[in-house]
């Protein structure tokens, strides 16, 4: 039981015992009626602490689920972001060794060239 239904129940014992009290005594009729409106004053009062306590018990949940929420959206942003980084990251990485790569061929292709023109240019003995 939450705290508004245990107030709402004390609430309602103390209204109770009022009434009970009031019946033993039934040579005073103005504390009977007394009672009856204190009974009937406590017993709304009762009922409205437990609907507090419940409306407290319900802010409580959503404010959770709210920051439940904001937590999920901020790491989804975070993984986007991430995954966005990566592919920027796989694009320039990709076009260097592209580059490099492109590089390294004329410049085996351009040794090659070198290679030959030396050997055909050398006069050596055997040649």
């Amino acid at each position: 039981m939450d705290e508004g239904g245990w107030a709402a129940a004390v609430v309602w014992l103390c209204g109770l015992v009022l009434r009970i009290a009031s019946w033993v005594s039934e040579r005073q009729w103005a504390s009977t009626r007394a009672a009856t409106t204190t009974t009937m004053g406590l017993a709304p009062a009762g009922y409205a602490i437990r609907l507090d306590a419940e409306a407290c018990c319900n802010a409580q949940r959503l404010l959770s689920q709210q920051r439940a929420a904001r937590k999920a959206e901020a790491e989804s942003a975070a993984l986007t972001e991430r995954g966005r980084n990566a592919r920027e990251f796989h694009v320039v990485l990709a076009r260097s060794l592209s580059v490099r790569l492109v590089h390294l061929i004329q410049r085996s292709a351009s040794l090659k060239a070198d290679r030959a023109n030396f050997w055909s240019g050398c006069r050596c003995a055997g040649g």
